[in-house]
């Protein structure tokens, strides 16, 4: 009896085991980097499992790294003036080994949407006229995909929507701005983000936009989140429907 029980037992663990490592080895091996040119886009649509890294620089080419087996890597294709960045999760026990790393050099971008578990940054100021920043954070193929976002701007127009649990970290300026939280827990800390002209804002977040602004703010505060104002606007015309609050700071 005891040596059936110890061969079950035995025969299990070994089962696991070797299912593990199965899963284990698809992520295994060296990390490596390659170089891919690009035709030229203006639009961004960041997927699972990418980290990517925006180098504001003219021209339009990528850096890649990665496990050596992902060396021929076809998760990104161009169309429509836009680039997708995609990389699916097949070895879901693996973590940070699966992910792929994108240093993209790219400038003038329009739009930048990220559905990854990832931060999208810049290695410096990208000049651009209207930029576009969407994230759709949620839980999809067992990760909670946050599309945070940190970067540097020099922009006339900003657009930012979202409707789910990303951080928007901005240093920079723009002469107008509107910000659109619709839903969930988005954040964004932009104390060193200086809207010049006129800030918009749909807040029905249940966490705080803190952002700079000079002259005009308007906009509606549906849920819990504040919003937090320093550089003293001069006309601030924002209704609180809820319990969240216009605060302005020194």
């Amino acid at each position: 009896m005891k040596r059936t029980v110890f061969l079950t037992v035995l025969s299990f663990l070994l089962t696991v085991t070797g299912s593990s490592c199965k899963r284990l080895s698809c992520g295994s091996g060296e990390r490596v980097e390659w170089n891919t040119a690009l035709p030229p886009f203006r639009y961004l649509v960041i997927g699972h499992n990418v980290e990517t890294e925006i180098v504001p620089r003219s021209g339009h080419r990528m850096r890649v790294r990665g496990m050596r087996r992902m060396i021929n890597w076809n998760g990104w294709h161009v169309s429509n003036d836009t680039l997708y960045l995609n990389l699916s999760r097949k070895c879901m026990w693996v973590g940070d080994d699966i992910k792929v790393k994108v240093r993209l050099q790219a400038d003038s971008l329009r739009y930048i949407r990220n559905e990854s578990e990832w931060t999208v940054r810049t290695t410096d100021f990208m000049h651009t006229d209207t930029l576009t920043l969407e994230s759709t954070g949620g839980f999809a193929r067992e990760t909670l995909n946050t599309g945070d976002f940190d970067l540097k701007l020099l922009v006339r127009k900003l657009i930012v929507v979202s409707n789910g649990y990303a951080l928007y970290k901005l240093r920079g300026t723009a002469s107008v701005a509107y910000i659109g939280f619709y839903a969930g827990l988005n954040r964004m800390e932009a104390k060193d983000f200086i809207v010049t002209y006129h800030l918009g804002v749909f807040h029905r977040s249940a966490n705080d936009i803190i952002i700079t602004a000079h002259k005009k703010v308007t906009g509606k505060l549906l849920s819990t989140g504040n919003l937090i104002l320093y550089g003293h606007p001069t006309d601030v015309q924002v209704e609180e429907l809820y319990t969240g609050k216009v605060i302005i700071k020194d």
